[in-house]
């Protein structure tokens, strides 16, 4: 088989330094009120790998550059589609959803479906470093969209090429060389020399992964919906508000103001916000806050630098500079150069958006969908949250010990009292 290599873009390797705090995987949970059919699931997998060639690849880090290269598809194991019955579902699905995939290996994603009597509960864990939240979103759109073609067999599966530039040239060529130049210098918001605080947790213990959750919907969902209206601000800037008053809560901080980085999704400076472009072009900016106490009047305040941080092209700075580097040094200088200029933050926030609600397999009723970010090691901390048609999942993952599930599951109560809702569910 010959060679076919493709070029490790600077987010996809930006990402994997950051292996120190966290394990650079995202997941998805899809609930379903049926069961799927394996060998249908595992023939629209392989389509698409075919469709998206990085997803059928292996990373190579090498001393001078880093690729990804294409594996051999007839090759791969089958188990890379599983499939467990059992009457613990949460159990075996936590299981599941702390495993490592190998990229050195590939392919850059595994698949379970969890079965209980005639339900199936479908996980999907992927590399952060192919995709971000948005580029994961239309991919389980897609895998459901050959599901459900596969599924009618009348229907004509058309094998679709998606381009594998996964560059951030995409978003570099909407701007003039000289904002460039401003972007390029302008200091990056996630470079840090160290954090002042962190949230609690455990350094030592056996440690394990977990994925706590809680869950608002109907009226919950509008009362939030409602609020953000009527204030003229927007639900993240709500959501956010209300992580800064729970933190306030559990973290002895003394006088110092929290900083939380928001993720953001560079897509926003494309001309059409083109979903379609399977890479990872997520960034971050800073936002901070001091201490109120209620919820309003911190909104206010977050409104308020929200709007200023809209003007500033946030997201953008330091990223040319990062880009350019990339291009001249050797990967493992590059590698080291930027260990030591970036420390990932350790308290952080990320909205990864909604779920598309033509999502389907086949005929198969959803029940519910949410996504989970990277396993966060201590002390890193991070809240991200999912809609799906009329609900929100609030979602923490790390690997932690059992008092750090009973601190989170506290916090995530503390959170949802911030929040302008009458009732909360919690699973």
């Amino acid at each position: 088989m010959k060679r076919i290599l493709y070029r490790a873009e600077t987010l996809d390797q930006f990402f994997s330094f950051q292996n120190n705090n966290n394990d650079h995987q995202i997941r998805a949970v899809i609930r379903l009120w049926g069961q799927l059919d394996q060998a249908t699931l595992r023939a629209a997998l392989f389509l698409s790998l075919k469709e998206i060639p990085v997803l059928g690849c292996k990373y190579n880090e090498g001393s001078i550059r880093s690729t990804w290269e294409q594996i051999n598809l007839d090759k791969i194991n089958t188990d890379v589609v599983s499939i467990v019955e059992t009457g613990d579902v949460e159990t075996e699905m936590d299981r599941f959803l702390a495993t490592q995939i190998d990229y050195h290996k590939g392919p850059q994603l595994i698949v379970r479906i969890v079965r209980c009597e005639d339900s199936d509960t479908l996980c999907v864990i992927i590399n952060h470093m192919v995709f971000d939240g948005t580029a994961f979103k239309q991919y389980l759109l897609r895998l459901g969209q050959l599901y459900s073609g596969l599924t009618e067999k009348n229907k004509m599966i058309e094998g679709k090429y998606i381009c594998p530039d996964r560059s951030l040239g995409h978003i570099f060529r909407q701007f003039k060389k000289g904002q460039l130049l401003d972007f390029a210098f302008k200091k990056r918001e996630n470079i840090y020399k160290g954090d002042i605080v962190h949230f609690p947790r455990d350094k030592d213990g056996f440690m394990r992964g977990m994925f706590l959750h809680v869950r608002i919907e109907g009226q919950e969902f509008l009362d939030l919906v409602q609020f953000s209206k009527s204030n003229n601000v927007s639900i993240n800037d709500v959501i956010l508000s209300a992580y800064y008053l729970a933190l306030y809560k559990v973290i002895d901080i003394k006088g110092v103001v929290l900083q939380i980085p928001c993720m953001i999704d560079l897509r926003r400076y494309l001309p059409d916000n083109n979903k379609m472009l399977f890479a990872n072009l997520a960034s971050m900016f800073q936002t901070e806050c001091p201490e109120f106490k209620s919820l309003l009047p911190t909104v206010m305040k977050i409104h308020l630098q929200m709007s200023e941080k809209k003007v500033e092209f946030p997201g953008l700075s330091g990223l040319p500079l990062l880009n350019f580097i990339r291009r001249i040094l050797p990967h493992m200088l590059f590698k080291k150069v930027v260990s030591r200029a970036v420390k990932y933050p350790q308290i952080s926030i990320t909205n990864i958006g909604i779920i598309p609600s033509e999502l389907a397999f086949g005929n198969i009723p959803i029940a519910d969908i949410y996504l989970l970010t990277a396993l966060k090691l201590a002390p890193a901390f991070q809240l991200s949250f999912s809609t799906y048609k009329e609900a929100m999942t609030f979602s923490v993952a790390l690997s932690g010990t059992e008092t750090d599930r009973k601190r989170v599951t506290e916090f995530l109560d503390i959170f949802l009292k911030q929040l302008p809702i009458n009732q909360t569910f919690m699973h």
